[in-house]
């Protein structure tokens, strides 16, 4: 189902204020998201959405505390809403990776784990990370590099025909971001850093 996700950052904001102010009702427990994201050795996807080149998708493997099943995942992003495909329980990654990247060699290329929190609110389903940390990855899964953010970032996701944009951006009264953990890794760990080589990753 395409839905539309809105992306707002709410670092200087505590927790209580974000809750009480916006009415936000806790509808799941706390999870810790673990995720490993895929790319090109040129990074293709990373500057498909850098560029904001639509439709352009994400691949990744993704888990949840410590649990060892793991769900394959495509993201595409669409003009004005979004798309996800699950795969859930898989063992081994690389044929789904084939199957769906259309013929482009994919590797593993950050892995990010962070905190989320499930609300519901008068405008949709709202989800608040924190505690977000990227961790730079060669081609055996290997950490080469760490690098932790401050960021706090609430995310309201919607079905597309229950959707009025501007509604919404009326009733949070925040400014809306553009925001990709995935992008703000491969920046952080990839381009601003000169401390590991290209060929130690692939």
């Amino acid at each position: 189902m395409e839905r539309i996700e809105l992306k707002f950052d709410i670092t200087k904001y505590s927790f209580s204020k974000i809750i009480n102010k916006y009415n936000l009702f806790k509808i799941y427990p706390d999870r810790i998201v673990n995720s490993i994201y895929y790319d090109t050795k040129n990074l293709d996807l990373y500057n498909d959405s850098e560029e904001g080149i639509t439709p352009r998708k994400k691949f990744r493997v993704r888990s949840y505390n410590n649990d060892l099943s793991k769900n394959f995942e495509i993201k595409q992003s669409l003009s004005y809403s979004r798309k996800k495909i699950i795969i859930k329980n898989i063992k081994d990654p690389t044929k789904y990776l084939k199957l769906y990247s259309s013929s482009q060699n994919l590797f593993p290329i950050v892995k990010i784990i962070y905190t989320r929190n499930y609300f519901k609110s008068i405008f949709g389903r709202v989800t608040i990370d924190s505690n977000i940390n990227y961790f730079l990855l060669n081609h055996k899964l290997n950490i080469l590099k760490k690098y932790k953010s401050k960021l706090k970032v609430l995310e309201v996701k919607n079905d597309l025909e229950n959707f009025d944009k501007n509604e919404i951006l009326n009733s949070i009264n925040l400014k809306e971001t553009r925001f990709s953990k995935y992008c703000n890794a491969v920046t952080m760990l990839y381009y601003e850093s000169n401390e590991v080589p290209y060929e130690d990753i692939f």
